[in-house]
């Protein structure tokens, strides 16, 4: 049957493409002086085809010039961290039995629509790594702002950075592990719009802060404009297991000697004012999607009230003490990574935020509790740390709903969160 139709999927991030993948979607990175997908589009309107539909996803804005350029169809995949292209189609009634899919950044040899039998010769390109073997531009001149970065920093050239390792997406930023000459190091690629939410400027600060308490000896350098930064490669390593006291004492060795510091900043999280202005953000972007919750908000602010003035002093914090920033090394220490959020504040946003994310029941809230305080343990103390609790999972819920409205959701967060809130006003209220 004759082929009526192409789709090309540019959709999801690819993570064997770091570094490459953090600055442009599939499709866009140059190769042999063309970008595939316009390869593509030029090639499938040789063959005849001029239904041609685009599915954008990750960074899809870089893609939308293609519509009026070439004159192709785009789609957006609003889904694009839950399901794939081709899920995305299925699941939305897409599919259609006249149309070829390929993805835009593959590269053919001959054109792919014209093949007689089909099976025109794809480049083997999987890697970023087979891309520099396919296009030797990528070993000096790959034009990637990563990579030119790090070259600055270590005062080498592009072909001495190599074995690039996507390691995850968190919440507010991306990060990669990467070899120069033999030894490795983690860069971090900020997640967009974040750098409206913190400073990076004081987040440099917290880092140097950090290596000299010796709670973070990983810092080797960060951008205070841009935000990216380069973190030494710390060996095996594990997470806290929220079920495990063992683990649980471990953390709060770190967190009490990082109170007790006399370090004192002109900067730090205010939990509750900080929610209120992220709100606001989020009301001129869609006023819908907090309008659902204005009791929550009215009864966090009851139990915030709570703690103003209530004795517990203010310290240097870390600010986002969930399990992925913390590092226990083979030797029983522990590391506390991460310092966007860090300043001068209650230390009940470190302990509230470890409990909230370990979605603790009341029990066991109160064991950490216990433990932390050790001998200045009081019930008035208690109930401090345990609406704090409250307080950081209401700024890290709305933070979600934040990125739902800028079309990146995040479900997870966002519903952990909301039950625990409240779960937590019900106890406490």
């Amino acid at each position: 049957m004759m082929m009526k139709k192409v789709i090309l999927l540019a959709d999801r991030f690819n993570h064997d493409f770091v570094p490459l993948s953090l600055e442009k979607p599939m499709g866009l990175w140059e190769v042999r002086g063309e970008k595939p997908v316009e390869r593509l589009i030029c090639q499938a309107k040789e063959a005849g085809i001029t239904d041609i539909t685009l599915i954008t996803g990750y960074k899809g804005e870089m893609l939308s010039y293609l519509g009026d350029t070439f004159g192709v169809s785009l789609i957006k995949n609003a889904y694009y961290g839950e399901e794939n292209g081709v899920d995305f189609l299925r699941n939305h009634g897409l599919l259609d039995e006249n149309a070829v899919i390929c993805s835009s950044g593959d590269y053919y040899f001959d054109n792919p629509f014209t093949a007689a039998d089909g099976t025109a010769e794809k480049a083997k390109i999987d890697t970023f790594e087979d891309l520099r073997v396919f296009d030797p531009k990528y070993l000096s001149h790959s034009g990637c702002q990563v990579i030119r970065n790090i070259k600055l920093v270590f005062r080498c050239e592009e072909e001495d950075v190599k074995n690039f390792r996507y390691i995850n997406r968190r919440q507010t930023n991306s990060s990669c592990v990467f070899e120069v000459k033999g030894v490795n190091y983690i860069y971090r690629y900020p997640a967009e719009g974040i750098g409206e939410v913190v400073s990076w400027k004081n987040e440099k600060a917290s880092m140097v802060i950090a290596k000299k308490l010796g709670i973070d000896p990983t810092y080797i350098y960060a951008d205070a404009d841009e935000g990216w930064k380069i973190m030494e490669f710390v060996g095996p390593h594990g997470k806290p297991d929220y079920t495990s006291f063992e683990d649980t004492r471990k953390v709060i060795k770190v967190l009490k000697k990082l109170h007790s510091s006399d370090v004192v900043t002109d900067f730090g999280l205010k939990p509750w004012e900080d929610t209120e202005a992220t709100i606001e953000n989020l009301n001129r972007i869609n006023p819908d999607i907090f309008a659902p919750y204005l009791e929550m908000r009215e009864q966090v602010k009851k139990l915030y009230d709570q703690t103003i003035n209530d004795g517990v002093k203010k310290c240097f914090c870390h600010g986002d003490t969930y399990s992925p920033n913390w590092m226990l090394l083979q030797d029983g220490s522990a590391i506390l990574i991460d310092w966007e959020y860090a300043g001068y504040t209650d230390p009940g946003v470190d302990i509230g935020y470890y409990i909230a994310d370990a979605d603790y029941g009341m029990e066991e809230a109160e064991r950490f509790i216990r433990e932390y305080l050790a001998d200045e343990f009081t019930e008035e103390k208690l109930r401090h740390f345990l609406i704090y609790s409250v307080v950081i999972a209401y700024y890290c819920f709305v933070w979600a709903l934040q990125r739902r409205a800028l079309g990146e959701p995040r479900p997870d967060v966002e519903d952990a969160y909301k039950e625990f809130i409240l779960r937590y006003i019900a106890l406490l209220s």
